[in-house]
């Protein structure tokens, strides 16, 4: 006699990749600062420059696993 397949049910999650969101602000007035250039490492490697939008922020997306480091390179005007 012929067997009939049993159906299963396969459930598959897709997790998106983290993201960090990066304010820059001023540590007295907490007011939010564009212009600063902030530089990026993942485990003591470079992976970029990146400037601070009008609003003091940047974003990095797909993060992958690792120790990130962030180091102001540069200043916004009127800064140390």
């Amino acid at each position: 006699m012929g067997r009939q397949a049993t159906p299963i049910t396969l459930t598959f999650q897709n997790h998106r990749k983290p993201s960090i969101l990066f304010v820059k602000r001023d540590a007295v007035t907490g007011e939010t600062l564009s212009g600063a250039i902030i530089e990026v490492s993942r485990n003591g490697q470079k992976i970029g420059d990146y400037e601070t939008k009008e609003d003091g922020t940047f974003t990095i997306t797909e993060l992958v696993e690792g120790t990130y480091t962030f180091r102001e390179k540069t200043p916004p005007a009127g800064y140390l």
